[in-house]
């Protein structure tokens, strides 16, 4: 296209000026969204992160330092970054968990000095600024006390998490999933509605939905009660989430394998494990997993509507290939009969051993022993454990883990104390 000349030509050199300036770079770049979305900042100049863990990034050659940086987790957007510590002896102030303030550093966002990729730096720990904690005119604020919630760390979804458990019945246990950025909550198997719905007034959360594990009165019975107690007092409508089917009571939302349900800023992952019910699921949150009747601790339950591949796939092939420190929290406190049929499956156990002893030591004072993890059930739930040989030695010497999941069961299942 020849430039316009003539009458008219300046309003021709404007448009002209105006559609091709695109094909400039450093428009384009000034211009479009991808600088933005390539920046963890999203645009702006500093953002809050978790501390995940220290760590040192080695120098550029011809340095051969060790520089001290810490990886940080971002709230708003759970992107996982490397922030540089300034100053020597500043490392010493930041700890893991800390809520940390980042900017970026170095020209046009680039690496600074002879950090290799490293393009932030931490500016203030606990919202107070690291140079004070340096200079030493400011100390770094104690934690808090979180009321009794278990905080989760290790992995942020661009949110803080807590977890509280609510005891009921005789021995179940209902819990509050918390997003701690939005305080909204979700009723995980609220059986006690009113119970559920005294403690979230107490912790200043709001519920906004209610997860059910599966149909069964004693996890589901209290759904409609707590939807007409959030309507009565609040005058909103929240969801009620559960398995294939509808058969949950009061289910408005039905969710299975690999759905994903938000909370606030939390995400929450469905694994759909039929056997205990047709609708059984669990529930993945960061490093929590809300397990109902399917996997208890050092136990399982009963096939009532499944059979043992169904479980040993549950347990092992689905619960066994998270994190080892994801913690779980089931539906009922059975942990000291457990463990005692475990003791009778494999008698050499010392990690089961112990762990009897702990348990009918928390029975005892009335304490939970919720949560565990999948590292406790990997080294002394038994059907956790189908290839140890001690385990195949109960069953007959059956190798195949889903026959020596099937005798487990029907051995646990006639199981009496003190036989």
């Amino acid at each position: 296209m020849h430039k316009p000349s003539g009458i008219r030509c300046a309003r021709k050199l404007r448009v002209h000026r105006r559609t091709q300036r695109w094909a400039q770079k450093s428009y384009n770049k000034s211009h479009s969204v991808t600088a933005m979305k390539a920046n963890p900042l999203g645009g702006s100049s500093m953002a809050k992160g978790i501390v995940l863990e220290k760590i040192g990034i080695e120098a550029k050659q011809p340095n051969s330092a060790i520089r001290k940086s810490c990886r940080v987790q971002l709230i708003k957007n759970s992107k996982k970054i490397a922030a540089f510590v300034p100053r020597d002896g500043c490392l010493n102030y930041v700890d893991e968990n800390d809520e940390v303030l980042i900017s970026g550093f170095g020209r046009r966002g680039h690496a600074v000095g002879d950090i290799p990729g490293v393009r932030f730096k931490v500016v203030k720990v606990s919202g107070v600024s690291l140079l004070a904690l340096y200079k030493e005119k400011k100390e770094k604020p104690r934690s808090t006390d979180h009321g009794g919630l278990v905080l989760l760390r290790d992995v942020f979804a661009a949110a803080i998490m807590a977890v509280e458990l609510v005891p009921m019945l005789s021995d179940n246990y209902a819990y509050l999933l918390i997003d701690s950025t939005t305080r909204v909550a979700a009723a995980v198997d609220p059986v006690d509605a009113a119970k559920v719905y005294s403690r979230a007034k107490e912790l200043q959360v709001a519920i906004s939905m209610i997860l059910t594990t599966h149909s069964h009165w004693d996890h589901a019975g209290g759904n409609r009660e707590l939807v007409d107690l959030i309507y009565k007092h609040e005058n909103r409508q929240i969801p009620v989430v559960g398995g294939p089917g509808h058969a949950v009571e009061a289910q408005t939302q039905s969710v299975t394998d690999g759905d994903v349900v938000k909370l606030g800023d939390l995400n929450v992952k469905v694994y759909y494990t039929p056997c205990h019910t047709r609708d059984h699921v669990l529930y993945h949150c960061q490093d929590a997993l809300f397990t109902g009747d399917t996997l208890f601790i050092a136990g399982c339950g009963r096939f009532f509507s499944g059979n043992p591949a169904e479980m040993h796939h549950a347990l092992n092939e689905v619960v066994a290939k998270l994190p080892e420190e994801t913690k779980i929290y089931c539906g009922h406190e059975y942990t000291a009969s457990n463990l005692r049929f475990a003791a009778h499956v494999e008698p050499d156990n010392e990690v089961v051993q112990k762990k009897l002893a702990w348990s009918i030591e928390k029975t005892k004072n009335g304490d939970p022993t919720v949560p565990s993890t999948v590292k406790e059930e990997l080294a002394t739930n038994p059907f956790m454990r189908l290839t140890e040989g001690g385990v195949q030695k109960f069953a007959n010497g059956e190798k195949d883990p889903i026959k020596v999941m099937g005798i487990v069961r029907a051995a646990k299942d006639n199981f009496v104390i003190g036989k």
